[in-house]
C-alpha cells in the first residue's frame, strides 16, 4: 500500500514540476513576444502619424549631416529657434560659423531605438526619440547616446536639431544602445 501511495505522490510531484515549467515557459514566451513588438522604436506615436514622423525625422537627419542648414531650418520647431537663430539667414549663419570654429560635431547617423511621449496627437505634444547617434568630432568618428524632440505644431511634425546626450556641464553620454 505504501509503494502505490509513493507513486501516486511522485506523479503528483512530477506534474507540479511539468506545470511549473510550463508556467514558466509561457512567461518567458509572452516577454519575448513584448519585446518584439516594442521593436519598433515609433511604437508609442499614434499610428496616423508615425509615417509622417518617420518621413520627416529621416529629413532632418539628411539634412543635418550634409550640413543643409536652410532646409534643417524649416523642419526645426519654433520652440528650438530663438534668440539668434529667430529667423533662417541668422540661423545658417550661426551654424557655418559654429562648425568652422568646431563647437558642434557633425552628425553622421541617427538610429532611433526609443520614444516617449504622449499618448494622443495634440498641437504642443512632445516625443523625445533617443537612440545611437554616429558623429564626427574632432576629426573622429564616434557614438554617443543622441536625443531629438519631436513636437506636434500646426497639425505637423517639427523638432529639435539631433543632439549629443550630456549631463549638465558633462561629458558626452556614452551609447546604452
Amino acid at each position: 500500500m505504501m509503494s502505490g501511495q509513493g507513486k501516486l505522490g511522485t506523479r503528483s510531484s512530477l506534474l507540479s514540476r511539468l506545470t511549473a515549467g510550463i508556467v514558466v515557459l509561457l512567461l518567458f514566451s509572452s516577454f519575448a513576444i513584448g519585446q518584439k513588438r516594442a521593436s519598433d522604436p515609433f511604437a508609442t506615436v499614434p499610428v496616423s502619424a508615425r509615417s509622417r514622423l518617420v518621413a520627416r525625422l529621416k529629413l532632418l537627419i539628411k539634412y543635418q549631416r550634409e550640413l543643409q542648414w536652410d532646409k534643417e531650418f524649416d523642419l526645426l520647431s519654433n520652440l528650438f529657434v530663438q534668440g539668434e537663430n529667430e529667423n533662417k539667414k541668422k540661423f545658417v549663419g550661426t551654424r557655418k560659423r559654429y562648425y568652422r570654429k568646431r563647437f558642434i560635431s557633425r552628425l553622421m547617423d541617427f538610429n532611433p531605438r526609443a520614444t516617449t511621449g504622449p499618448p494622443a496627437l495634440l498641437d504642443g505634444g512632445e516625443w523625445e526619440i533617443h537612440g545611437w547617434g554616429g558623429w564626427r568630432v574632432k576629426g573622429r568618428r564616434v557614438s554617443y547616446d543622441t536625443s531629438v524632440i519631436a513636437v506636434r505644431q500646426r497639425g505637423d511634425w517639427f523638432f529639435s536639431e539631433v543632439s549629443i546626450v550630456t549631463s549638465v556641464g558633462g561629458p558626452p553620454e556614452p551609447c546604452p544602445y
